[in-house]
């Protein structure tokens, strides 16, 4: 499981270079990690981390597609939970000053 393969950046901006990885090293705390991301103040689109996902459940087995929804799930809330509680520590202050 090569995690850091040294490759110019415009390769890890390739999106079919990114599906590719995701599909060889794909599990649940990426599926987790990236919707988190996702839902927090980084654009980062849900759409580049569930689909590979649930291929990966319905064609090969290897993930099952009710546990890569409940990730997605709890990796959305995760992230909103984030941001509402940074919102809610930085934000007044930032408002009333």
């Amino acid at each position: 499981m090569d995690l850091f393969i040294p490759l110019a950046i415009t390769d890890y901006l390739n999106a079919a270079w990114f599906f590719d990885w995701f599909v060889n090293n794909a599990s649940y705390l990426f599926v987790f990690i990236f919707m988190v991301i996702e839902s927090s103040f980084i654009p980062f689109p849900s759409e580049v981390v569930v689909p590979p996902a649930a291929y990966l459940a319905m064609q090969r087995g290897d993930m099952n597609i009710f546990a890569v929804v409940a990730v997605a799930t709890a990796g959305a809330l995760v992230g909103a939970l984030i941001n509402y509680v940074l919102s809610l520590l930085i934000g007044r202050p930032i408002v009333y000053a």
